[in-house]
This record gives structure tokens, sequence and C-alpha cells, in this order.
């Protein structure tokens, strides 16, 4: 790590709320301090190559420790190594074998990083895998999102005409897809909840951690809708990763709108959305069941819609 030290910052293990690491210009919202910071009520483990330059970070990763496993991340769709593209294959190496060591030391057995999906960055993607294989880690898992590549095309025209008829269908229904500006909270908590009971499908997340990231992140966890009247027929949840990238968080449907699948009304609103906010990736998620087993009629569904899969991986490695 000598041979580069000038570019190099360093964290100490930290305890939440530590604000010393340099700023990561354009980054994604999952690795920022802010929402790294309400991960974990313990430390987190931070490391960042600093550009002696700009004062910027050119690298960055932070772990939690959860058992015997240093992880990346520890509540969040993904986290691992995020760089620029200025970074050299000899400094991005450097920074692998600085986080394995840091690893290492806070005496874990396995370093886990889950990773974005590849069309968040696939000029990177590939320089990433290659570091990372050559230092021994292996991919443990892949569990593809399907995303919408936003263009100046309106959606129907990518999808199957099945979901085109659907999406009439709501429409002359009078359903009516918007975005919630002010959310009530409650309101939102209550019709996740109880569209999961009404479909029988376990919650991916707590109510009390969904309450306090709608409350602390009002920007990033836009609410979508789609109305009867006063009358709710679905809502969505979203993450405003970057300014370029949605991710269609927490989807939920009223059970007794299933003829009209309203859900086809708000992915369509959704990416209308992200035509005027010059959003180019609105990424519907992974496709999973209550075992996080691919579920293929969802996974279907969103291929109807016009999503196009792309891997996501998880790295580990062992730690001697």
């Amino acid at each position: 790590m000598e041979r580069i030290a000038e570019a190099w910052s360093t964290d100490r293990v930290i305890l939440v709320g530590d604000t010393n690491q340099p700023p990561f210009q354009n980054g994604f919202f999952f690795n920022n301090p802010e929402h790294l910071n309400q991960q974990t009520d313990g430390a987190i483990h931070r490391l960042a190559l600093q550009n002696a330059t700009t004062g910027n970070a050119d690298v960055r990763c932070a772990f939690m420790v959860q058992g015997e496993v240093a992880t990346s991340p520890l509540a969040a769709p993904f986290g691992s190594i995020e760089f620029t593209e200025s970074v050299s294959p000899y400094a991005l190496g450097e920074f692998v074998d600085a986080l394995v060591e840091k690893a290492r030391l806070s005496r874990c057995q396995r370093l886990r990083l889950v990773n974005y999906p590849h069309c968040y960055a696939p000029r990177h993607i590939h320089r990433l895998i290659y570091t990372l294989a050559d230092r021994g880690f292996n991919i443990i898992n892949n569990t593809p999102t399907f995303y919408l590549p936003v263009s100046s095309h309106s959606l129907p025209e990518r999808m199957h005409a099945q979901e085109r008829q659907r999406l009439r269908k709501s429409q002359r229904a009078g359903l009516v897809a918007s975005h919630w500006a002010d959310p009530s909270i409650p309101v939102v908590l209550d019709f996740i909840q109880n569209s999961r009971l009404q479909l029988g499908y376990s919650l991916t997340i707590s109510m009390d951690y969904l309450n306090r990231l709608l409350h602390q992140f009002p920007e990033q966890f836009p609410v979508f809708v789609v109305r009867d009247g006063q009358n709710l027929a679905a809502l969505c949840v979203c993450v405003q990763v970057r300014h370029d990238i949605l991710y269609s968080f927490l989807p939920a449907s009223n059970a007794d709108y299933q003829e009209f699948s309203p859900m086809v009304m708000l992915i369509d609103h959704l990416y209308q959305y992200s035509q005027h906010e010059g959003i180019t990736i609105l990424d519907l998620g992974s496709s999973l069941d209550a075992n996080h087993q691919l579920k293929p009629s969802l996974a279907r569904f969103k291929q109807n819609m016009g999503a196009i899969p792309s891997p996501k991986l998880t790295f580990e490695i062992e730690l001697e």
C-alpha cells in the first residue's frame, strides 16, 4: 500500500455518523454515507481511494460484520466496490487487496460483495470481475434484475400485446396513475402490508424500517400510485439510485383490482416519469419468490412489459 500512499485514504472502523470519507461524485445512493449510516447500529468499515488532485474518492467500498462474514451491504439491494473510469487496473487491484486485508483484520472468515446490476455500470463490470477473480473471489450468486432502457419511444411500443390490452382496460375504467408528491406514510405502509397479506406474500422489509427510510429520505424514495377515484389500486415505492437510475423497490397491488392489472399502468407511468426526468434506466427489480428462487410468471410479466434481464452478481472470498 505504501507504493501509492499519496493516492490512498483509509478509515479505521467507525461509528454511525462518521463523515471523514472523501466525497464520491455521482455515486449510487446505497453506497452514500447517509444510507450506509442507517443500515446498522454497529461498526461500518470503510475504504476509499482518494484522488490527490480533486480530493474526491475514485474508489469506495463499505462493509459491515454479521457473524463471521464481512458483508457489503448489510441492509440494501447492493453495495460492493464503486469506482470511476479514471482508476487504473493497478490501483483497482491494490484497492481490492487492501479491502481484503481490512476484512481479515476484522476477524471475519469471509468477505461478501453484493454487486450492482451490470446495466448500472456496463463499462466497469468486466474490469471488476477480472480484478476480483484474479484475487481469488468466487461468484456465489447471480440474481438477474429486469430493467427498461428509457428512450424517446413510448413504453407500449415495447410491451407485449397482452399488456397493451391491460393498459387500455385500466384507462377505459378510469384508473389514473400519478406521482404521489407528499404521500401519507401510514397509508403507504398499510397498503403494502395489506397487499402482501391478500396475496399471501411475505414482507421483504420490515414496516418499521421502511417507515424510517420514507421519513429520512423522502426525495430518494418517491411514491407512485394508481387510483380509482379515492381508492388505491396499486402503489410503488421507488428509489432514486442515481440521477439517471430509478429502481422499482416495493410494488404492491390491491387484489380487488386484479382484473385490471393496475401494475401495468403504474409501470407505464414510471416510464413516462423517467422520460420527463432524464432517467435512462428504470429497474423493475429481480423476480424472486418467497424462497428467493426465480419466479417464472413474474419474470415473464416484466419481459412482456419490455424489460431486459441484467446479471446481478454476488462475490465472496475465504479469508485465511
